[in-house]
């Protein structure tokens, strides 16, 4: 059963415990791509929807438990046994996804989706926040929306932070200055090193505003 016949593949335990859904989504694209369908409508939709009240309320449950197991996904596709990443594996799953999502219409929200699980992908032994693997497939696939899935999946990875009231934006203007870093040294894959430059972009105005806050409070506790 999949999700574009009206229910959830059985294989997608969404109420059990976080690893049994996540354990699926990495190795099955096409358990990915029911989760997707169901967290995200097509594009082409335009139809009112004439299901009932308690139909209705079903397919948001669905849909929100599918949206809480994309999104609290922290793992990657690929991997081996000992934590490195199989390139091979890695482009197939990501190929398959994308073929079933496209015949879904979720081509554009698929890619974002599959570019924040991309951020998980391990690092190489180079130290670049995108391994090799992700590099190419970047390179090869050609997609804004998968890149833009990426710099997303990257930045939200950080989550929350703690600092001391004056520190100001220490910390971000030294992730500015790491990412800028590392796209100099991606420069055979201009398109991972674009998305390192726009990151690092997004860190110094995220530091500028930290700065800014401190400035604020130091002046206030004159």
């Amino acid at each position: 059963m999949t999700a574009s016949s009206g229910t959830i593949r059985p294989s997608i335990k969404l109420s059990g415990q976080q690893g049994e859904p996540h354990k699926t989504l990495v190795e099955d694209s096409a358990a990915f791509a029911d989760l997707v369908t169901w967290s995200f409508r097509s594009s082409a939709t335009t139809e009112e929807d004439t299901a009932d009240a308690v139909e209705q309320e079903n397919r948001r449950n669905i849909a929100n438990h599918a949206y809480r197991a994309l999104h609290t996904l922290r793992t990657c596709p690929g991997l081996t046994a000992d934590g490195t990443l199989d390139p091979v594996a890695l482009r197939t799953w990501v190929m398959t996804a994308r073929a079933e999502l496209a015949a879904r219409d979720r081509a554009e929200v698929g890619d974002v989706q599959i570019g924040q699980v991309l951020a998980f992908a391990p690092r190489d032994l180079d130290g670049l926040q995108v391994p090799e693997a992700v590099r190419d497939l970047l390179e090869e696939i050609d997609s804004s929306d998968l890149e833009r899935g990426l710099s997303i999946g990257i930045y939200n990875k950080r989550g929350v932070t703690s600092r001391g009231l004056l520190d100001g934006g220490v910390q971000e203007s030294e992730l500015a200055r790491s990412f800028r870093e590392q796209a100099e040294r991606a420069r055979a894959w201009p398109r991972t090193r674009k998305l390192l430059k726009g990151l690092a972009e997004l860190y110094e105005a995220d530091a500028r505003r930290e700065d800014q806050e401190a400035e604020r409070r130091h002046q206030g506790l004159e």
